[in-house]
């Protein structure tokens, strides 16, 4: 893991991660070494429907069920009404 006050510049750049950590995703559990840091980006809190609050960055992308029936990564900042955000729960 890593420490946020640990990075000493604000400039995008991938940090590389001294013990890989695994990530759940659509395809199963997979391995990652490095992350992106984007710098200080202005941020959103999405509350869910478990009351858990969670805050992204305004591009971060999340997977969305639209009302027409089609699913999407969708941008924090270009979600709209009636989305709903699908998770691991949903898929499995």
């Amino acid at each position: 893991g890593f420490n946020i006050s640990d990075i000493e510049t604000n400039n995008p750049h991938w940090i590389n991660l001294k013990t890989p950590i695994e990530v759940d995703t659509l395809n199963g559990i997979d391995s990652c070494e490095r992350i992106w840091f984007n710098g200080k980006q202005e941020t959103m809190d999405i509350e869910f429907e478990d009351g858990n609050i969670y805050t992204y960055t305004l591009n971060h992308k999340l997977l969305v069920s639209r009302i027409d029936g089609t699913t999407a990564w969708v941008r924090v900042d270009e979600l709209q009404e009636g989305d709903e955000i699908v998770n691991q729960d949903d898929i499995g």
